[in-house]
């Protein structure tokens, strides 16, 4: 199975000021910015083994594999800043900071195997 989502609209702050020690934040327009687009391959084969008259259960095998190609598709962005904002004493300076967006993503490739039985 192929999934393929286009990524989803987010607002970014485009400047972040301190002024007296408070963090003062100016954003892009709303919903300005849109993530990478999120797609995975998933492939999946079930082994029955053969039946016999006799057996009091059924049962089968499923071996999976989710996001076959280990693709690093984002699951949220969080904000950090880009420049060292504390002077020499420790203390917070005044002045114009960067922000940094950075990605978040969970579920790399994920080998399974299943085994199903009814009575």
């Amino acid at each position: 199975v192929f999934v393929y989502a286009t990524g989803n609209s987010i607002t970014l702050p485009s400047e972040r000021y301190i002024i007296d020690g408070n963090i003062y934040t100016e954003f892009t327009s709303r919903n300005g910015y849109r993530m990478i687009p999120y797609h995975r391959l998933d492939i999946g084969a079930t082994y029955t083994p053969n039946k016999k008259k006799n057996k009091k259960f059924k049962s089968s095998w499923n071996f999976s594999i989710y996001n076959v190609y280990n693709r690093k598709n984002p699951y949220f962005i969080y904000l950090g800043l880009e420049d060292n904002i504390e002077n020499e004493n420790g203390s917070i300076q005044d002045g114009n900071v960067t922000p940094k967006a950075y990605q978040v993503s969970i579920f790399p490739i994920l080998p399974s195997i299943t085994w199903n039985f009814k009575f």
